[in-house]
């Protein structure tokens, strides 16, 4: 999950941003929630990505705005109360941020299943 994205980013900025960590399936974006979801190809990318977000000296930016890559948890569609991933490790590794934009962004953060905005993996 990529949050704090800027306004008016669209899944092929976002895919085209991610992919120099390693390739991407699937991109999507939802607009209203300024995050968006990727799904990369390999463990390892989607790893790299996160790291890099975390990096307090460089970070990941789209348009000028630094965003934060964190792991999604898919909840059960029989689960009431979604389980977030702790940002706590988050400001462990020098990103204070991380943890003022997720809890902002409350359980919209969560990556819900079978909810498909767009897919961008024709390209």
């Amino acid at each position: 999950m990529v949050a704090g994205l800027p306004p008016g980013c669209g899944v092929i900025e976002l895919k085209s941003r991610l992919e120099g960590y390693g390739p991407v399936a699937r991109t999507r974006i939802d607009a209203a929630a300024a995050t968006g979801h990727v799904t990369f190809r390999s463990a390892a990318a989607a790893m790299a990505a996160v790291e890099a977000s975390l990096d307090p000296e460089c970070g990941i930016t789209i348009r000028s705005k630094k965003v934060i890559v964190v792991q999604a948890i898919e909840v059960p569609n029989d689960q009431k109360s979604p389980v977030q991933s702790d940002p706590a490790g988050a400001t462990k590794n020098g990103a204070g941020d991380a943890s003022s934009i997720l809890s902002r962004l409350g359980p919209r953060a969560i990556h819900k299943a079978r909810e498909i905005v767009a897919y961008d993996d024709l390209f």
